[in-house]
């Protein structure tokens, strides 16, 4: 019995693949394994009574850092404090415009905003990434119009360190991801 899925995490040479509401625990057989790196995101053709992923399914795209597959948007974060590294947003935008992946920019930290701050960063960047929110991940405002973004796309999220990605998956998913002061 062969099925459709999607990796979903690969360590060891082992890949979980979810196929509907169903996970299996699989490993490659040897065509794979030897020519072809399985990356989570990639759509696969698996046979669980063998125990085996059977072929990778075509990308329509992949992002290397983190090494994922299939993305179907980007979400960038960022916050006034960190003071946010507008050339690291900048290089992030152009790449996934060049890779035909959605980008939003999700301004985080709404709570701490100086005057005009989210302001500025719609006005620079609205025609750049596909939309610009703004949120507090700590007070759950704008959190819900995250969530709705969010529902059945696979995202990836990027930003600076202490712009309060883990902090925005925890209110998301209830999740206790570990999170900076």
């Amino acid at each position: 019995m062969k099925a459709q899925g999607r990796i979903v995490k690969g360590v060891g040479g082992v890949y979980t693949v979810a196929c509907g509401t169903r996970t299996f625990e699989l490993s490659t057989r040897g065509k794979i394994r030897l020519s072809d790196k399985l990356e989570v995101g990639d759509f696969v053709t698996v046979d669980p009574q063998k125990g085996r992923v059977e072929e990778i399914l075509p990308r329509k795209n992949k992002l290397l850092r983190p090494a994922l597959c299939n993305v179907d948007q980007v979400l960038v974060v960022l916050a006034s404090s960190p003071a946010p590294d507008l050339g690291l947003t900048d290089r992030m935008l152009v790449f996934l415009e060049q890779n035909g992946i959605k980008s939003f920019l999700a301004v985080n930290k709404a709570d701490l905003h100086p005057e005009g701050f989210f302001e500025d960063l719609r006005f620079q960047y609205g025609r750049a990434a596909d939309g610009v929110l703004c949120f507090s991940a700590l007070t759950g405002e704008g959190v819900e119009g995250i969530a709705a973004l969010l529902r059945g796309k696979l995202t990836c999220l990027a930003g600076q360190s202490a712009v309060g990605k883990s902090t925005l998956l925890n209110a998301l998913t209830g999740l206790s991801a570990e999170t900076g002061d």
